[in-house]
């Protein structure tokens, strides 16, 4: 019997093993062994310890990344990970592009700085605005996958990391401007505590329910003319000058022209659709999306409450019109589509908030995936104290924000 429990092994062993069970057995085993090592031996999550499994998971060719949504690194076999990669590229919006060089990177910046002559020229822009929009050293924007983790299946989100791409300053300083600007016309909420303080106003009919639309990958399918037309009919409808909005709108023309994306060895083109990993990409979403919106807002079967948060909605529809409804939404636009789900009994999670009915009232509670894994920075890092109090610090300020009922709270 080993003075100490071969933890390191254990996992090691254990993901090895679990490798190509389903979804939902490998999300009870993790869990399971979690309770087990925590309550075994308290002192096994240290820092130290953590990289010893590391350094031997790195033996068996794993990569480590990040979840789409929740806490924790997720732990994939490394030809697994490239598998997912390139089945994604192998979609109809990308395109292998076969390039002289390895690294056309020169290509694009020569391209930038054409652009920004242009503007000189014209006298929008001084030379020295143009010299703090060129990147030095720049690169081609890195193409990543984070698992779902959330939900079943192999299923990935695409992210496209622009840091030191050759627009990356350009996407800054035109996101610093368009935060001085009107907003444009949605029926977007800010966040979740918005939203929890209208629902204290919602009054639900008996023949009506709570129902949440999602938007299958938003990003991706916004159609880039159109976002670039209506960008720019909103930047012109700003108080500002004529030459201020030129050069705003060829800018942004420049970005949407650059959708080159580097994998491995290779280079590849997206056709069409934004970069999730952009900084301008949320700001021309919520355009498109708040203009479709509207647009919607005029129809009679449009549901009487819509609120959206990026890619999600939660909404107040008649029993029996749901799937009416849906069908609806994706005639809309042929590249957005929408799902639905539908609350079960009296009940739908939305962001971090669980939206109950109570009579006619819509009662919240706080919300969390059963992905979500309660973790913070251990006590003994370098972190600032500022941080690691953070996540409590939060918690707490949500906890004591909603509206939530006294026994909702107790148990919080």
């Amino acid at each position: 019997m080993p003075k100490t429990p071969p933890n390191e092994d254990l996992i090691v062993s254990i993901e090895s093993a679990i490798k190509g069970s389903e979804y939902e057995k490998k999300a009870s085993i993790r869990h399971d062994l979690s309770n087990h090592l925590k309550t075994h031996n308290n002192n096994f999550f240290k820092k130290n310890r953590e990289w010893k499994i590391i350094d031997k998971l790195k033996e068996k060719n794993c990569v480590f990344i990040e979840p789409d949504k929740g806490k924790g690194p997720v732990i994939m076999d490394k030809e697994e990970y490239i598998q997912a990669a390139e089945n994604h590229l192998a979609g109809e919006i990308y395109e292998e592009v076969k390039v002289k060089s390895k690294f056309p990177v020169d290509v694009l910046q020569k391209d930038v700085k054409e652009q920004l002559d242009i503007l000189v020229k014209k006298k929008v822009m001084d030379k020295y605005g143009r010299l703090s929009l060129i990147v030095p050293n720049p690169r081609i924007p890195n193409f990543s996958c984070l698992p779902k983790t959330h939900k079943e299946g192999n299923k990935v989100r695409p992210v496209v990391s622009s840091i030191n791409s050759p627009t990356s300053r350009i996407c800054d300083w035109l996101v610093k401007r368009f935060r001085a600007f009107e907003k444009p016309a949605s029926l977007s909420t800010k966040n979740s505590f918005e939203l929890a303080d209208n629902v204290q106003n919602w009054k639900l009919r008996d023949d009506e329910r709570l129902v949440s639309f999602d938007v299958e990958a938003l990003f991706p399918s916004i159609p880039v003319q159109e976002a670039y037309d209506l960008c720019a009919e909103w930047i012109e409808s700003q108080n500002i000058s004529d030459d201020k909005a030129m050069k705003c709108t060829k800018l942004v023309k420049l970005v949407l022209d650059q959708r080159w994306l580097q994998f491995g060895e290779k280079i590849y083109r997206q056709k069409d659709g934004l970069f999730i990993g952009n900084s301008l990409s949320p700001i021309l979403t919520e355009i498109f999306m708040g203009n479709l919106e509207m647009s919607m807002k005029t129809k009679e079967w449009f549901p009487r409450i819509w609120h959206r948060y990026v890619d999600d909605v939660i909404a107040v529809v008649n029993v029996g019109e749901e799937l009416k409804i849906l069908e609806q939404l994706n005639k809309q636009h042929e590249s957005i589509k929408f799902t639905m789900e539908l609350e079960h009994q009296n009940s739908i999670p939305f962001l971090d908030m669980r939206l109950s009915r109570e009579g006619n009232s819509v009662e919240v509670n706080i919300y969390r995936k059963p992905t979500d894994a309660p973790q913070c920075i251990p006590w003994d890092s370098c972190h600032h104290p500022a941080h690691k109090f953070a996540a409590f610090e939060s918690a707490i300020h949500r906890m004591f924000r909603f509206p939530l009922s006294e026994e909702n709270r107790e148990k919080r």
